[in-house]
C-alpha cells in the first residue's frame, strides 16, 4: 500500500494560518471540518485529543514534517491531510528543540485501527529518515504540486505492524571492545544494553548488569547473608579484571525476530521469555532494537 491511497485534494491545505503547535493543529482542524461534514461532527473532540496529545509527546518528527495524530472513539473514518505553513514557524519537537515546520500531515483513525495508523505514520517517517527536501513545497501554488512530490517520493508499507516499524536503531558495542569503553558508551549514550557485533555479525547483548556481575565477589551470588559484603573493597574484582577482559567475553545471548516479525509475536515473546528486549536481525546482522518501552510508546500510545 502507498501513502497516495490515502490522499484527497479536498484535504490537502495551502498556506495554513498559525504561529505555534496548537494553532497550526486548530487552523487544520478547522481546514478538514470545512470540507467534511462527517468530520465536522466531531470536530470539537479530535482537536481536543490532538491538542492534548501534542502536550504529551510533541509531534514534529524531524525534517519539518510535523505529525500530529490521534486515535478517535467516534470517528469511523481515515483522515490524512497535508497542509504547508503560510509563515515559517517552529514547534517543539519530541527531542525538546525547536523545529521549523515544512510540511504538516494530520492523521485522525478509529480508535481500534493501530494498524493503520502505524503503517501510515511509518511511510511518512521512512520520508523523514530520508532527508527529503520538503521546504519546496513552501512555494507550491496548487495542491497537485504536493500530490506529485509525496507520490513521487513515498515508500511503500505494509498494512501490518512488523518488527520493522517500531525497532530502535541503538548502537552497537565491537565484542573487541575494551570494558571502559562500554562503560563510558552506555552512560554517555543513556542505554542499560547494547547489541554486540563481532565482524559486522550480531553476536549477543551486553548492559550494565553484566558489567556490576564482574564486580561481584563469586562466592556472594551463592549466599543468602551478605553481611560480609559491608567490609569488603567496593568492586574489586570488576578492576582486577577491566584490563582483562572484552565485551565479547561478557555478552549473553539475546532473544532475536527478523524484521517481518509481527509486533504480537514481538510482545508475546517478550511476556513468555520474562525479556525486556528483543532485537532484529537479518542474515546476522543486526537492524535495531525493540524494548517493551517502544512497544507501549509506539503502539499503545499512539
Amino acid at each position: 500500500m502507498k501513502l497516495s491511497n490515502y490522499l484527497d485534494n479536498n484535504f490537502i491545505f495551502l498556506e495554513v494560518e498559525g504561529e505555534s503547535a496548537e494553532q497550526l493543529i486548530g487552523a487544520m482542524v478547522d481546514s478538514v471540518s470545512s470540507k467534511d461534514k462527517y468530520f465536522k461532527r466531531y470536530k470539537k473532540a479530535i482537536k481536543e485529543d490532538l491538542l492534548n496529545r501534542e502536550q504529551t509527546l510533541p509531534t514534529a518528527i524531524g525534517e519539518g514534517i510535523f505529525l500530529p495524530h490521534t486515535r478517535s472513539p467516534d470517528y469511523k473514518d481515515v483522515m490524512l491531510a497535508v497542509g504547508i505553513p503560510k509563515k515559517r514557524v517552529s514547534v517543539k519537537s519530541l527531542s525538546g528543540e525547536l523545529e521549523e515546520i515544512k510540511i504538516i500531515f494530520l492523521v485522525v483513525v478509529p480508535e481500534f485501527q493501530n494498524r493503520i495508523l502505524l503503517s501510515v505514520m511509518g511511510a511518512i517517517s521512512q520520508m523523514a529518515s530520508e532527508g527529503l527536501a520538503f521546504d519546496i513545497l513552501r512555494n507550491a501554488k496548487t495542491t497537485k504540486e504536493i500530490v506529485d512530490f509525496i507520490t513521487d517520493n513515498q515508500p511503500q508499507f505494509d498494512d501490518q505492524i512488523n518488527a520493522e516499524h517500531i525497532l530502535e536503531a541503538v548502537p552497537s558495542v565491537n565484542a573487541n571492545s575494551a570494558l571502559h569503553e562500554l562503560a563510558s558508551k552506555l552512560i554517555c549514550e543513556g542505554y542499560f544494553e547494547l547489541p554486540v557485533v563481532d565482524n559486522g555479525k550480531f553476536i549477543g547483548k551486553v548492559g550494565s548488569i553484566e558489567l556490576i556481575k564482574i564486580g561481584m565477589p563469586k562466592e556472594a551470588l551463592s549466599l543468602s547473608n551478605l553481611g560480609f559484603l559491608r567490609s569488603s573493597e567496593p568492586f574489586e574484582d570488576y578492576f582486577k579484571m577491566e584490563k582483562k577482559l572484552k565485551v565479547g567475553d561478557i555478552c549473553k545471548k539475546a532473544l532475536v525476530v527478523d524484521r517481518k516479525a509481527s509486533v504480537l509475536e514481538v510482545a508475546f515473546l517478550m511476556v513468555k521469555k520474562k525479556v525486556n528486549t528483543v532485537y532484529v536481525v537479518e542474515r546476522g546482522k543486526y537492524i535495531g532494537r525493540i524494548s517493551a518501552e517502544d512497544i507501549v510508546k509506539k503502539v499503545l500510545h499512539l
